[in-house]
């Protein structure tokens, strides 16, 4: 029997390593349609807060004071209702050589990938709801503010939030670049279920709560139905554990719940199930999908920010090599303070300092950008570990104004 050779043409990577499509988040996450729209978002969430906050507090100079005994708290306060901006994160530009020279690029690094797009932005979304539930001495200014303000941080991103999956999902599974009407026709008709699914868990854990507090909680007030709470407790640890799956669930799952209302079109309850369904499946491969993602988002991260510091720090070189550096530290406002005597520097100095916040306002909302690109790529892959769906598969839209074509009908047909 002859021997038959076969010549391999192609690997497909896509198949062999289809996680690999991580790597493509970063392309999607600077392009013009994504971080537009993420940029609005970055912009439009501080205006709920600040607005909260001055109903609630009171001003001074700018910020909001006597807001909580610990300056923490206030920090966050202050911060949630403040401009965008990418913070400064400083990395030596070498390799660290000295004990102490490790120590600080070593914290710089942690940093980074705290502030990152992955962790960072995890930690934004989920901090109003963690102040709102986490308050040791909680008062009724500061509970209403974190959830007024974390119901409009929802609503936000639940809109941009679904445009930016739905862009992401389209491009990655069936290589389709969708136009800004699409996207935002699609966040439109899907924003209740983006808004409920995270909300609708919380439900189940209120009623658990509920019912352990007007039961073991209500009966152990007195001495004489203490014997019947004591009996009560196992059912409500039960209760109580069943509630802190659901608790965990969610904490983990809820980005999957948008990856999965933009890839299969479908509503919240289809959605909370394909979150819980994944992560409880499947921790090992989503702990993998995220520490790729971190990596990748870090790295992304440390580009965009110091390109944004480099444009801007270029772009005020070649205007001190006329203006000299004297003036564009005034312009910058780096300079003495007594200095700012004129009106028109004030003014221009103001105008200055917005164009500067902007572009860090860009940078941050590359973070966001990556998070959600990258959490729709880890929506397919976790679909196809689970349910054996190749990553191409995706809800495409009806059109539902389709064009008027001509009757073929005829008398034979009638």
């Amino acid at each position: 029997m002859p021997e038959q050779h076969v010549v391999m043409q192609s690997i497909s990577w896509r198949d062999f390593c289809p996680w690999l499509i991580l790597v493509r988040c970063f392309r999607l996450a600077i392009s013009f349609q994504l971080l537009s729209l993420a940029t609005l978002a970055v912009l439009l969430t501080p205006v709920g807060w600040w607005l909260c906050g001055q109903l609630l507090f009171e001003v001074d100079d700018g910020n909001f004071k006597n807001t909580a005994d610990n300056n923490y708290t206030s920090q966050i306060i202050n911060e949630l209702a403040s401009w965008p901006s990418a913070q400064a994160v400083t990395i030596p530009p070498h390799v660290p050589r000295s004990p102490e020279e490790s120590n600080h690029f070593y914290q710089a690094v942690f940093r980074i990938v705290s502030h990152g797009p992955v962790l960072g932005v995890w930690r934004r979304l989920n901090l109003p709801f963690r102040h709102l539930l986490g308050e040791q001495e909680q008062t009724l200014s500061r509970f209403t503010y974190f959830l007024v303000g974390g119901l409009w941080t929802m609503l936000v991103w639940s809109f941009f939030g679904g445009a930016l999956t739905r862009s992401a999902a389209l491009q990655l599974s069936a290589e389709e670049r969708p136009s800004f009407r699409e996207v935002l026709n699609h966040a439109t008709s899907k924003l209740g279920s983006y808004f409920a699914a995270p909300f609708l868990p919380m439900l189940l854990v209120t009623a658990a709560a509920l019912l352990v507090m007007f039961s073991t909680g209500l009966l152990s007030r007195w001495d004489t139905s203490l014997w019947l709470a004591g009996i009560l407790l196992g059912p409500s640890l039960l209760i109580v554990m069943i509630a802190m799956i659901v608790l965990l669930g969610l904490y983990l799952g809820w980005p999957l719940m948008w990856g999965a209302i933009s890839t299969e079109g479908t509503d919240a309850f289809d959605a909370i199930s394909r979150s819980y369904s994944y992560t409880f499946q499947r921790p090992l491969h989503y702990l993998f999908y995220i520490a790729i993602t971190v990596i990748l988002g870090s790295l992304g991260w440390y580009f965009v920010h110091y390109f944004a510091e480099g444009v801007i720090g270029f772009c005020f070189w070649i205007i001190s090599c006329v203006a000299g550096l004297d003036r564009v530290e005034l312009l910058r406002g780096d300079g003495p303070v007594n200095s700012l005597d004129s009106q028109w520097l004030l003014v221009g100095s103001k105008i200055v300092s917005f164009w500067i916040k902007l572009v860090r306002a860009v940078a941050l909302a590359f973070t966001f950008s990556f998070f959600w690109s990258s959490l729709s790529a880890i929506y397919l892959l976790l679909r196809r570990d689970v349910d054996h769906t190749e990553l191409d598969e995706i809800y495409l839209q009806v059109q539902e104004e389709q064009g008027d074509f001509p009757s073929f009908e005829t008398q034979a047909s009638k």
